[in-house]
């Protein structure tokens, strides 16, 4: 099961909603027979582990994941870690707190796209009130809704803008108000 499909999956069950739905990964959408066309979505739990966590921005930047060629960009930042824990079965599914702590701690979180047009890293910057960065020239399907840089820009942090992008993606890409 895609991660995309497990978060859904969650976010359902967390709502009581029927798990009649459709996946298109390489789109970032789902289709749910109640709720229509959906974005990426993300669990209630998720949110309520990061609301616990320290929000003080200690850090400018955060990275953690597979760095291949088309990720080679985040490499001139600072606190990017090499891991593997995302392509793990047995860990692909549980909450990483280091992940979301060092996320939460950045005032940017670094998001490539890969192989889809939008990526989970973008998402988890704007649910760690970080303002994402993504590629010079990446394409994020979902970027334009929200406030970002790109790899290259002058990074000045904004807290309002940060705070703004987070409860728009309470909105958008989550069930809790739904």
């Amino acid at each position: 099961m895609l991660l995309q499909e497990y978060f859904l999956r969650e976010s359902l069950l967390e709502k009581g909603y029927s798990l009649n739905y459709k996946i298109n990964h390489k789109k970032g959408t789902s289709y749910h027979e109640d709720l229509g066309l959906l974005p990426i979505i993300f669990p209630e739990k998720i949110i309520k582990f990061i609301e616990k966590l320290d929000k003080s921005k200690t850090q400018e930047t955060y990275f953690k994941g597979v760095i291949n060629e088309k990720r080679s960009w985040v490499k001139k930042y600072s606190n990017v870690f090499e891991s593997r824990r995302g392509r793990d079965s047995k860990e692909k599914y549980k909450i990483d707190p280091y992940y979301y702590k060092g996320l939460c701690k950045s005032k940017y979180g670094l998001a490539p796209v890969n192989e889809c047009p939008w990526s989970y890293r973008f998402f988890e910057s704007l649910m760690c009130r970080a303002i994402p960065v993504i590629g010079k020239e990446e394409v994020d399907i979902y970027c334009n809704e929200y406030f970002y840089l790109r790899d290259g820009d002058t990074l000045v942090y904004n807290e309002d803008k940060a705070n703004e992008n987070y409860l728009l993606f309470l909105n958008k890409n989550t069930l809790i108000y739904k």
